[in-house]
């Protein structure tokens, strides 16, 4: 007999017995069995049918319990496992999507491959390598960590608030035995820290589970992971394991609009765009180096076209117009820096002799590529010594 029919047929069978003794039969399992109890002199028959043997009413209400309490326990992870599995199944769905569109795509233009060659080796040569990633890690786990920490906030204050974390959990088992309070603690000065230490807690607690507390190295299994999304997944792949891959922030996002090789407010789109007018093995660099182009030379507002090292010959229009204009105010794109929907872009009335950058003033927080170099070599000086 299944479980549900025979809690049930148990409950039944209580009510049955106390109206045989004229009384209530109102009220919770336990409450029918504490009554029938109360009037039974301790013992009932057994409700599990089982004929002649007799059992006391303690024994049958810890068995009643047991049942619901399996019951219960097995919904709730039921529940789970769907909502998991629908999660997973989703991120899945929209990863094959991206594939099948990429297969589909008309090969670009002569003229647009020679521009996005040409913007390649400018890139080349502001950024020579190695070109630093911008977040301080030292594996797999650490990075993803990083990553998911430097959604909408910058680089400085993830590297800040890591260095206490990774201290007191470098890897999955010391992360959940830390504890979610904890992390709340140490990583609140980063935006939206509440959700992210959630996340950061069950994200490890499910390396355990599912991937003997190791960082899986596949998109699928990485986007079934709690607060991971393709741009984070895509990070991982790239810095972690060398899977050429573009992750698309809101940086990059903006410079492929503004040079002319997307034109979509939607970074699935950017993504699918610069993978055909780039070679696959510049991908990994090229996202860390219009990163650093973005933050040092081409800000989003009051930006001097004509003396900008690359939008001087790339930009698809002089006036620029801003590619998150249909961004609704509660979208965002997965990154270090949230898109906001500026007010229309005016033309700097700079000096014509200034430098491409001084109208750009260096926000807190964030890292140059020329200061991670730097910071990167002291730190390997220290541990030579």
């Amino acid at each position: 007999m299944a479980e549900d029919d025979f809690a049930a047929w148990t409950v039944l069978r209580l009510k049955e017995e106390l109206r045989g003794r004229g009384l209530k039969v109102s009220g919770t399992k336990t409450v029918l069995l504490q009554r029938l109890q109360e009037h039974s002199g301790g013992e009932v028959d057994d409700p599990t049918g089982g004929g002649d043997r007799k059992t006391t009413i303690a024994e049958v209400e810890k068995v009643a319990v047991e049942k619901i309490d399996n019951a219960t326990i097995a919904t709730v992870e039921k529940v789970k496992v769907e909502k998991v599995e629908g999660t997973a199944g989703a991120k899945k769905s929209r990863s094959r999507k991206r594939k099948k569109e990429e297969q589909q795509l008309p090969p670009p233009s002569p003229e647009l491959l020679e521009k996005a060659e040409r913007i390649r080796r400018a890139l080349l040569d502001l950024y020579p390598p190695p070109v630093p990633v911008p977040l301080d890690h030292s594996d797999a786990f650490t990075l993803l960590v990083a990553v998911v920490l430097s959604a909408q906030t910058t680089d400085g204050k993830v590297n800040a608030v890591t260095k206490e974390l990774f201290q007191k959990a470098p890897n999955p088992q010391a992360m959940v035995e830390l504890g979610k309070d904890e992390i709340l603690r140490i990583i609140r000065p980063v935006g939206l820290a509440p959700g992210k230490s959630q996340r950061l807690h069950a994200m490890a607690q499910e390396l355990i589970d599912r991937h003997d507390a190791q960082v899986p190295s596949s998109f699928e299994e990485l986007e079934a992971l709690s607060g991971v999304g393709h741009k984070t997944a895509s990070v991982v792949m790239a810095q972690a394991f060398g899977v050429p891959c573009f992750p698309v922030d809101t940086h990059i996002h903006r410079l492929a609009n503004r040079w002319g090789l997307s034109n979509s407010n939607k970074v699935e789109d950017t993504e699918r765009d610069l993978k055909t007018v780039f070679a696959k093995e510049h991908w990994n660099d090229l996202h860390l180096r219009i990163i650093y182009f973005g933050r040092e030379h081409c800000p989003a507002k009051g930006h001097i076209v004509e003396l900008c090292p690359i939008c001087s010959f790339a930009a698809a229009s002089t006036i620029q117009s801003n590619p998150f204009k249909s961004f609704s105010s509660g979208a965002s794109v997965e990154g270090d820096e949230v898109p906001t929907t500026p007010k229309k872009a005016r033309r700097d009335t700079s000096s014509p002799t200034e430098t491409p950058s001084s109208n750009y003033k260096k926000r807190k927080g964030i890292i140059t590529y020329s200061e991670r170099r730097a910071e990167l070599e002291k730190m390997r000086v220290e541990e030579d010594r």
